[in-house]
């Protein structure tokens, strides 16, 4: 009977998953092993004492669809990814566990090992790049933009698109690198790991996860549909500016020609574009160089998304103005964006982007 009871406890454990190893220099600390949820964090599933010589052994139930997973020593982590029952092993020394660990039994969370070696690399080549005071602000920011965006295509041409259905892949499209709800390319990545873990995971949480962010993502950066529009292009010949007042954030509206007695830029943009952050950062040097000159910034927005417009324009120092409809671009025979006017401080038109080779050279003649 003993034996028979045995036996039945034996068949009813779930299969487990076994990390074991060494981690020297750590007596009498406590090693956690904790699981990575979507919605609560990280959840202790199994502990131990580590003795002098510091190996351990720790297991936790299999995960019915890859998951990750860490090693925890104080505030020193090692994360992994677990898809069945597999056994890892991990080694390392319990002063830089984070950094310098050895990690066998799993080739994802090898993977995972690289792009996290990567993520430190940027961050040191970010600082670096804050700390060199020969660069001028808009250097600085070229650069860091530089350094992101090839970093990002670095974890996209490697770690993403070539296997969307991984543990790493699902790991790489989350790192900071990556903005889904504004930058078009990051957005395609985000749906492209959604798509394969829908279809071999489909009940994963994560499945479900990422599904939501890359469908809210596509939505946001989706590209503005162009509309044909008819003008009549006499009329922005004319020198008077055409009069037209639009809404801000708040609901305040600006009629253009409060903006009399500054040199302006009428500037028609669009937020949902991928160029958008390094076009907002031109302006905001030619606005913070010249402002005190009497310079200003009118811009109105073409953005499909109000929300995103929002949260995006919210902290911008010049007038911002949404055009819903695309009356106002119309009315100014706006064809692509960005397209701006170079406006005089009597309120006339001087020039359009079109004609315009140095738009810091024709401000600063008119002021």
């Amino acid at each position: 009977m003993a034996v028979a009871v045995l036996t039945l406890c034996a068949c009813n454990k779930n299969p487990q998953f076994t990390v074991s190893g060494v981690i020297t220099d750590a007596a009498d600390q406590m090693l956690y092993l904790e699981g990575l949820t979507t919605d609560n964090g990280a959840q202790v599933l199994d502990s131990v004492t580590l003795d002098a010589d510091g190996t351990f052994e720790l297991s936790a139930d299999a995960p019915s669809a890859p998951n990750f997973y860490l090693l925890r020593l104080a505030d020193q982590t090692i994360p992994f990814s677990v898809d069945s029952t597999e056994t890892i092993s991990i080694n390392a020394k319990a002063a830089d566990m984070s950094d310098n660990y050895t990690l066998k039994g799993s080739d994802s969370s090898l993977k995972i090992k690289e792009i996290n070696e990567l993520m430190k690399e940027l961050s040191e080549a970010a600082e670096k790049v804050q700390k060199d005071a020969s660069l001028y602000p808009s250097e600085m920011t070229d650069s860091l933009l530089h350094l992101r965006d090839s970093y990002k295509i670095l974890l996209r041409d490697k770690y993403i698109y070539p296997a969307p259905n991984t543990t790493y892949a699902y790991y790489a499209v989350s790192q900071a690198v990556f903005e889904p709800q504004t930058d078009r390319e990051s957005a395609k990545c985000f749906a492209a790991v959604a798509t394969a873990w829908d279809a071999r995971y489909p009940d994963s949480p994560r499945t479900k996860a990422i599904k939501n962010v890359a469908t809210k993502s596509m939505k946001l950066t989706a590209p503005q549909q162009t509309k044909e529009l008819k003008f009549d292009e006499s009329k922005v010949k004319t020198t008077g500016i055409l009069s037209f007042s639009l809404p801000d954030v708040n609901g305040r509206q600006h009629p253009v020609s409060e903006m009399k007695g500054q040199v302006t830029l009428l500037d028609f943009s669009n937020y949902e574009s991928q160029e958008s952050m390094r076009y907002v950062l031109f302006l905001r040097e030619l606005y913070n160089k010249y402002h005190e000159q009497g310079f200003d910034i009118y811009q109105v927005s073409i953005d499909n998304n109000e929300h995103n417009w929002k949260q995006t324009v919210g902290n911008l120092p010049w007038v911002c103005v949404r055009d819903a409809n695309g009356s106002v671009a119309q009315l100014y025979a706006v064809q692509q964006l960005p397209t701006f006017f170079i406006i005089d401080r009597n309120n006339e038109i001087v020039k359009r982007s079109d004609d315009i080779t140095d738009l810091e050279a024709e401000i600063k003649a008119l002021l």
